[in-house]
C-alpha cells in the first residue's frame, strides 16, 4: 500500500480546509454554484466497477486473519508462523463480528477500493485485469477481500474520528476543492449518506459537481449499487439543504435520502486516515486498575425489530447517565460517548446491524434490556486486551434485565428477570506472559432473578464465578502462545451457591487438570476443592475458537462435583484474592431524565434510488431499495 501522504502533512491539509475537522467552518461567505463546478476525471464508465454491491455468499471471502494484522498491526497476533497471523481472541472475535455485519451490503469497501484505484493507490492488476471496470468479482478472492478490508475501515480509528459532518454547502466545497485537482489530490473523500432518520447509510463515490441552475448543483457520484450509472445528488447552496432519490411512483416515499444544516445525514470520509495502522484497544492490555482508551459494544438480535415504543436497550452508568434506546428513543447522556450502526445493515436490530456503542473506559455500566418481541440478543463487549461475548440472551418481556461490566472489559455480571440459557465467552491478552486465553461457558442455565458473575483477572490469570444458586455448565479453555495452544474441556462442571476459582496457567499442556477452590459461603475462605482432567480428545494445533458455540458433545463426559468439608491443602496453589467482591454488586436502576434524541447516525445501509441527474425539486424514491441488489436471474 502506498503511504503517499505523511499523517502530520495530511492534518495540516486538512485543518486549513476544515477547522474543526468535524464541524467544518470553512464557508465564511455563501456558496455560489459557479464556484464549486469541479471535475476529477473519474470515468463512471470505466473507473467503477461492472458488478453491483453484493451480500456476503459461501463463494464470497471478507476478512481474514491477515488482514487484522494489516488493520491494527502485529499486537493483532499472539503468533506468527510463516508470516501467517494467529489473531488474539479478542481480534478473532472483532473480525468475526465485522464479517456478520457486512452479510448484507459492501457498500464502504467498494466505494473505498474504487477510489484507491482511480487514486493509483491500487492497481488493476493486482486484481487480475488491466483496468477497473474489467475486474471481476466471481473467484476473485484478492479482491474480495481487499474490499471487506476497506469496509471495516469505517468504524476504525483514526479513520471514524475523522469523518467531516457540516453543512450540505460546507461539505460541496470541500469536496469541489479536492476533485478539481483529479487523480492528484492530497485529499479525497467517500461520502456517505443517510435517511432522515439516520437510517439507510450508504456509501458512494463522489465523481463530479456540476451547476443546475438557482444556486443549486448536482454531486454526480459512482454509487456501486447502480454500475455504469451516472447518478446525483441534488444540493441547494442557499437553503443548505440536499436529497438523492428517484421512483416512478410519486407516492413511494420509501428510500427518500434527504438533509439540511442540521440533519448530519451527508458526510465525507477522507482516505488518508484508512492507510494508517488503526487503533486497538482491545489488542493488547494495561493493567485492571488503569485501563486505556475506549470499550466498544456491539449488540445484535434475531427475532422481531427492537426499536419499538416499548423496547428498551440501554447502557447506565453508576450516576444515571444513559446511552441507547429507552421506550423506542435514542438518547445519549455519557460525556466522550457514541453509537453508530455498521454501513450494509438492513435494520438496526438484526444479526448484520449490530449497533456499535463506544464508551470511555473507567466507567461502569450496566445494560438494561427490555423486549415485547420474541428475540435473542448477542452483546459483545471490547476493550483493554479483553473480549466478551453473551449469545443465545432471552430477555423478559415486561421487565428488564441486566448485564453488568466493570469500568474495563474483565468481567460480567447477568441478573435476568426470566430463565435465560446464555453461552458466555471471554478472550483475554496477557502481554507480560505473552500468552492469550479463550475460555467458553456454554449449556449454562441462570434461573431468574438470580445473579451469576463471572470475572477474569489478567494480573493472577484467574477465573472467578459467582452464583447465588448451584447450576452447572460446560467449559472449554484454550491457551495460546507463541509456539501453540493447548485446549482443555470438561462438561456438567457444577457451579455450587458461592464462589468459584480457577487459574488458566494451569492449562499448560494436553491432558492438563485443572484445580477449581470453593468457597460456598463466599466468605473468602476455599472450604472445597476439585480437580478435573482435561477431557479434550483433539490435536493441539486444532484450529482456536472461533466464536462463541457449544463445546462439541462428542467430548468426553466428566462427572459432575460437588463441595465436600475437605479442607484445601495449604500447599494448593491456591488464589489468594479474586477481583469480585465477597458480596453481589448492586446493579443500578435510576429514574430516567428526560429524554432528548441525539444527532449520531444510524446508518443500515439498504440500497439507493435510481436516479440520473436528480432534478432541482423534490424526487420521489424507487418502489423498494436495493442493498443489496437483486439476485441476478
Amino acid at each position: 500500500m502506498m503511504r503517499f501522504l505523511a499523517p502530520k502533512i495530511f492534518l495540516y491539509i486538512l485543518l486549513l480546509m476544515c477547522a474543526p475537522l468535524t464541524a467544518c467552518s470553512m464557508a465564511l461567505v455563501p456558496v455560489k454554484a459557479a464556484d464549486v463546478v469541479s471535475d476529477s476525471g473519474f470515468n463512471i464508465e470505466t473507473d467503477g466497477f461492472t458488478f453491483e454491491n453484493y451480500a456476503s455468499a459461501p463463494d464470497i471471502v471478507n476478512l481474514k486473519p491477515n488482514d487484522m494484522r494489516r488493520l491494527f498491526g502485529d499486537k493483532a497476533c499472539i503468533r506468527l508462523t510463516n508470516n501467517d497471523c494467529t489473531v488474539t481472541p479478542p481480534v478473532l472475535q472483532w473480525m468475526n463480528d465485522a464479517n456478520a455485519a457486512m452479510n448484507n451490503g459492501h457498500c464502504e469497501g467498494m466505494a473505498v477500493t474504487s477510489l484507491h484505484l482511480f487514486h493509483n493507490l491500487l492497481q488493476p492488476a493486482t486484481f487480475g485485469a488491466d483496468k477497473t471496470d474489467a475486474i471481476p468479482l466471481n473467484a476473485n478472492q484478492r479482491l474480495q477481500s481487499e474490499i471487506a478490508y476497506w469496509w471495516a475501515t469505517q468504524r476504525t480509528m483514526p479513520t471514524y474520528t475523522n469523518v467531516v459532518h457540516g453543512k450540505p454547502s460546507q461539505l460541496i466545497k470541500l469536496l469541489a476543492d479536492s476533485l478539481k485537482q483529479g487523480q492528484r489530490a492530497a485529499v479525497f473523500f467517500t461520502v456517505g449518506i443517510y435517511m432522515r432518520d439516520m437510517t439507510g447509510g450508504h456509501a458512494v463515490t463522489p465523481v463530479s459537481i456540476t451547476d443546475l441552475g438557482n444556486n443549486v448543483v448536482g454531486l454526480n457520484i459512482y454509487d456501486n449499487n447502480y454500475p455504469k450509472e451516472l447518478r446525483t445528488i441534488t444540493v441547494d447552496l442557499t437553503n443548505d439543504t440536499w436529497h438523492y432519490a428517484g421512483s416512478k411512483d410519486p407516492n413511494d416515499q420509501s428510500a427518500l435520502y434527504e438533509g439540511d444544516a442540521e440533519s448530519h445525514s451527508l458526510e465525507l470520509t477522507p482516505s488518508q486516515p484508512r492507510l494508517e495502522v488503526q487503533n486497538c484497544d482491545f489488542c493488547d492490555a494495561t493493567t485492571q486498575a488503569a485501563p486505556k482508551g475506549n470499550r466498544t459494544f456491539l449488540i445484535a438480535s434475531n427475532g422481531d425489530a427492537i426499536t419499538h415504543p416499548d423496547a428498551t436497550t440501554v447502557f447506565v452508568t453508576a450516576d444515571g447517565k444513559r446511552l441507547g434506546y429507552v421506550d423506542g428513543v435514542l438518547i445519549n447522556e455519557i460525556a466522550g460517548a457514541s453509537v453508530t450502526v455498521f454501513k450494509g445493515a438492513p435494520s438496526v436490530w438484526d444479526t448484520t446491524g449490530q449497533p456499535v456503542f463506544t464508551i470511555p473506559a473507567g466507567i461502569t455500566v450496566t445494560l438494561q434490556i427490555q423486549h415485547t418481541g420474541n428475540n435473542t440478543f448477542t452483546i459483545s463487549a471490547y476493550g483493554n486486551g479483553s473480549v466478551i461475548k453473551v449469545s443465545q440472551f432471552t430477555v423478559s418481556t415486561n421487565s428488564k434485565s441486566d448485564l453488568q461490566f466493570g469500568d474495563a472489559i474483565g468481567s460480567i455480571q447477568i441478573n435476568s428477570t426470566s430463565t435465560t440459557n446464555p453461552t458466555i465467552y471471554f478472550g483475554a491478552v496477557n502481554d507480560s506472559t505473552h500468552t492469550a486465553n479463550a475460555t467458553q461457558f456454554s449449556n449454562l442455565v441462570v434461573p431468574a432473578n438470580s445473579p451469576i458473575t463471572i470475572a477474569f483477572d489478567p494480573m493472577t490469570n484467574n477465573y472467578t464465578i459467582k452464583s447465588t444458586t448451584t447450576n452447572s455448565y460446560d467449559l472449554e479453555v484454550r491457551i495460546s502462545n507463541q509456539q501453540t495452544d493447548y485446549l482443555y474441556t470438561a462438561l456438567d462442571m457444577t457451579i455450587p451457591r458461592g464462589r468459584v476459582v480457577f487459574s488458566v496457567t494451569q492449562i499448560n499442556s494436553n491432558s492438563a487438570t485443572v484445580t477449581f477452590n470453593i468457597d460456598t459461603n463466599d466468605d473468602g475462605n476455599y472450604d472445597a476443592q476439585a480437580n478435573i482432567p482435561d477431557l479434550t480428545q483433539i490435536s493441539p494445533t486444532a484450529t482456536a475458537i472461533s466464536s462463541a458455540t457449544p463445546v462439541p458433545s462428542a467430548t468426553a463426559t466428566v462427572e459432575s462435583f460437588t463441595p465436600t468439608d475437605t479442607q484445601v491443602p495449604s500447599a494448593t496453589n491456591v488464589p489468594s484474592k479474586t477481583r469480585i467482591p465477597s458480596s453481589t454488586p448492586t446493579l443500578v436502576t435510576t429514574t430516567a431524565p428526560t429524554e432528548t434524541t441525539i444527532p449520531t447516525p444510524l446508518p443500515t445501509d439498504t440500497p439507493l434510488p435510481t436516479v440520473t441527474n436528480a432534478p432541482p425539486q423534490k424526487p420521489t424514491p424507487p418502489s423498494r431499495p436495493r442493498e443489496p441488489p437483486p439476485p441476478t436471474p
